[in-house]
């Protein structure tokens, strides 16, 4: 699914540069997160099998390990599953309440801004790459 993703990030990232380094799921992590949180993103789980948990282009962003030795795995809050941030303050996560859909904590609102991003997960995660439709790097020089 996310082949051109793969493709970009090994053009645009430095692979020895320890914070682009992440870690893939393998399927009975996959499987452990399908059963705790029926109806998943199938685009999250994806993403956590191919690119894996961790930092994107230089603290671009990062998606969160599944902790499976603690009670949860991620961080559960009432109905938002917290799953990334981007180094700026914002929190990503998934509305379980909207078939876990996308939404950002914008961390000027003082917790209270939950801004539904209106996309799939990977147009989201796309737009966080900084990955322009035409597949180039929308980072600025």
């Amino acid at each position: 699914m996310y082949e051109e993703e793969i493709q970009f990030l090994r053009v645009v990232e430095d692979p020895h540069d320890i914070t682009n380094q992440r870690q893939p799921l393998n399927e009975q992590a996959i499987e452990r997160l399908r059963r705790s949180f029926p109806g998943i993103s199938e685009e999250y789980l994806a993403y956590l099998r191919e690119i894996g948990a961790g930092s994107v282009k230089e603290c671009q962003y990062e998606i969160y390990e599944p902790d499976f030795d603690d009670a949860t795995p991620l961080f559960l809050v009432g109905k938002l599953l917290f799953i990334g941030h981007d180094f700026c303050g914002n929190n990503f996560a998934l509305d379980a309440d909207s078939d876990f859909c996308v939404v950002e904590l914008d961390h000027e609102g003082g917790g209270k801004g939950i801004y539904p991003m209106g996309s799939s997960f990977r147009a989201f995660i796309r737009d966080q790459m900084l990955l322009g439709a035409d597949g180039k790097d929308q980072r600025e020089p």
